[in-house]
C-alpha cells in the first residue's frame, strides 16, 4: 500500500505541478498570438509591404532636388559664368534647384501602386494564416493537456478499485476463504496499473511542456489550465458537407485570400514590365544661380592717364584722343546671385529601341511569375478540400467510435458488475476478474481518444467555417 500512495503522491504531484496560475483557453491563444516569433516576423513583413505601397504612391509626385558648389581652378580654364579664360586661382560657386516630372511612362508607377496594393494585402492574409494556424495549435495542445489530465483520473479510480479489491482479498486469504494466488494476481493487476498511472502523469506533464513551447514561455514558469466543461450529444450530427465546407472557406480562408492576391500582383508586375516598352515622356525644369571671382565690375570716377594715337592726317598730323583708366573690384556675391539668375523648361521623350532584349526578359520572367501564382492559387485550393474532406470524414469516424465506444462501455460495467460478485463469493477466478477490468480500463481510454479527437476535428471543421475558435 506504501507504493500505491506513493503512486498517488506522483501523480497529484504532476497534476498540481502548474498551481499558481489558472489559464483558459482563451489566454493562451491571447498569449501566444502575441509572443509568436513567427507572427512577429510575418508583422515586419507586412509593415515592410506597407512601406513599398507608401513609396510607389509617392514615385508620382515629382522629384525636387536642390544642389550647391563650391570650386577652385588652377591653371588655364574657362569660367563657366563669364566665358573668360583664366590663368589664375578662381573661386566659383552655383546654387539652385531642379525638377523631374513623369507625365507618361507606360503606365509603371500606376501599375507598380496596384500591384503593391495587392502585395500588401497577401502579407496581411499571410498574417492572419499563421495567426490562426497559432490558435489550432493552442486548442489542440490544451486539449491533449485536458485529455492527458483525464486518462490520469481513469487511472487513478482504476487503482483506488484494484485496492479496495485487494484489501478484501487479504482478508479472504487471512480466513482460508480464498487462495493466495489470487492474492498475488490482484497485487500484479494493482502493479501495471500504477505503471500505467506514472505514464498517465508523465504524459501530462509533456502535454504542458507541449503548450508552454508553443506559447514561447519559460519551462520553468508554472502555470495550470483551467479544465473545461467538454460534452458530447449522442445525437448530435454534422449537417454540412464536405463540399458546403469547401465552398464557404473558399470565401473566408486566408490562404485562399492570400493566393488570390498574389495572382493580382503578378498581373499587375506583368503590365510594368510590359509598360518598359512604351515611351517614357518627362517634363524637367531648373533654377539656379551663380558667383565667380572673374566677375568685375568698375567702381570710383576714371582718371585721365594721356592721349591715345588714333590716326594721322593727310599733314601728317596725329589724331589724338584722350585716355583715361578705370578701376575695377569682384562684383558682390549677392549682386552675381541675382544677376546670374538662369532658368529652364523642358520635355524630353524616351523611346526604347533595343536594349539587348532586357524588357523582352522580363515580360517573360513576369508571365512565369504569373502562371505560378496562379499555380499556387490552384494547389492552396487542393490543399483546403483535401483537409476539409480529411477532417469531416475523420470527425465522422471518431463520433461514431465515440457512440459505440461509449455503449461497449456501459455494458463492460454492467458485465463487471456481475463479475466482481461472482470474483467475491469465489466463483469467478482472478484472470477472468482482471481481463474484464482491463477491457474496461481500454474501452474508458478508446472513449475519451474519440471525444477529443473529434472535438478537435470539429474545431477544425469551424475554422473553415469561419467560426470563431473556441470549445464552446
Amino acid at each position: 500500500m506504501l507504493r500505491f500512495f506513493l503512486i498517488i503522491l506522483i501523480g497529484l504531484f504532476s497534476l498540481n505541478t502548474f498551481s499558481q496560475q489558472k489559464w483558459t483557453l482563451q489566454q493562451c491563444v491571447e498569449y501566444a498570438v502575441k509572443n509568436n516569433l513567427r507572427l512577429k516576423q510575418s508583422q515586419l513583413n507586412l509593415q515592410s509591404a506597407e512601406i513599398n505601397l507608401q513609396q510607389s504612391r509617392a514615385n508620382l509626385l515629382p522629384s525636387l532636388n536642390g544642389f550647391g558648389t563650391h570650386n577652385y581652378s588652377f591653371g588655364r580654364t574657362i569660367d563657366p559664368l563669364t566665358n573668360l579664360f583664366a590663368t589664375n586661382k578662381v573661386q566659383s560657386n552655383s546654387i539652385g534647384l531642379s525638377s523631374n516630372f513623369t507625365i507618361f511612362g507606360g503606365l509603371q508607377n500606376f501599375n507598380t501602386i496596384q500591384q503593391n496594393i495587392h502585395n500588401s494585402q497577401a502579407k496581411k492574409y499571410d498574417f492572419e494564416k499563421i495567426e490562426n494556424d497559432i490558435k489550432i495549435n493552442v486548442i489542440n495542445a490544451f486539449l491533449q493537456i485536458v485529455f492527458a489530465k483525464e486518462l490520469f483520473l481513469v487511472n487513478k479510480n482504476q487503482i483506488n478499485l484494484t485496492s479496495q479489491q485487494l484489501s478484501r482479498i487479504k482478508k479472504l486469504v487471512e480466513v482460508g476463504s480464498a487462495s493466495k494466488g489470487a492474492q498475488l494476481d490482484i497485487e500484479a493487476q494493482l502493479a501495471q496499473e500504477e505503471l500505467q498511472l506514472v505514464n498517465a502523469a508523465n504524459q501530462v506533464d509533456m502535454a504542458y511542456l507541449n503548450l508552454t513551447q508553443i506559447l514561447n514561455l519559460d519551462n520553468n514558469e508554472i502555470f495550470e489550465i483551467e479544465q473545461p466543461e467538454i460534452a458530447i450529444k449522442a445525437d448530435k450530427q454534422m449537417l454540412e458537407s464536405p463540399k458546403s465546407i469547401y465552398e464557404i472557406a473558399l470565401g473566408n480562408q486566408p490562404s485562399i485570400k492570400s493566393a488570390e492576391s498574389s495572382v493580382l500582383a503578378s498581373q499587375r508586375a506583368l503590365s510594368v514590365a510590359r509598360g518598359a516598352l512604351s515611351p517614357r515622356i518627362n517634363l524637367n525644369a531648373s533654377y539656379g544661380s551663380g558667383y565667380s571671382q572673374l566677375r568685375k565690375q568698375p567702381f570710383g570716377s576714371p582718371g585721365f592717364v594721356g592721349y591715345d594715337t588714333v590716326g594721322i592726317t593727310s599733314s601728317n598730323e596725329a589724331v589724338l584722343i584722350p585716355k583715361y583708366q578705370t578701376d575695377f573690384k569682384v562684383t558682390p556675391f549677392s549682386s552675381q546671385i541675382k544677376d546670374n539668375v538662369n532658368k529652364t523648361l523642358g520635355f524630353s521623350i524616351n523611346v526604347p529601341i533595343f536594349n539587348g532584349l532586357s524588357t523582352r526578359t522580363r515580360i517573360s520572367q513576369a508571365k512565369i511569375a504569373l502562371d505560378n501564382s496562379k499555380n499556387n492559387l490552384d494547389l492552396s485550393k487542393q490543399t483546403i478540400r483535401n483537409e476539409i474532406q480529411q477532417a469531416h470524414a475523420d470527425a465522422n469516424a471518431a463520433f461514431k467510435k465515440y457512440n459505440a465506444t461509449e455503449q461497449t462501455l456501459k455494458a463492460l460495467k454492467e458485465s463487471f458488475f456481475y463479475m466482481e460478485q461472482k470474483f467475491n463469493v469465489g466463483m469467478l477466478n482472478t484472470i477472468e476478474y482482471n481481463d474484464s477490468k482491463n477491457k474496461i480500463i481500454k474501452a474508458e481510454s478508446d472513449l475519451l481518444q474519440a471525444k477529443f479527437d473529434y472535438v478537435f476535428k470539429i474545431k477544425i471543421l469551424d475554422y473553415y467555417l469561419g467560426k470563431p475558435l473556441s470549445l464552446q
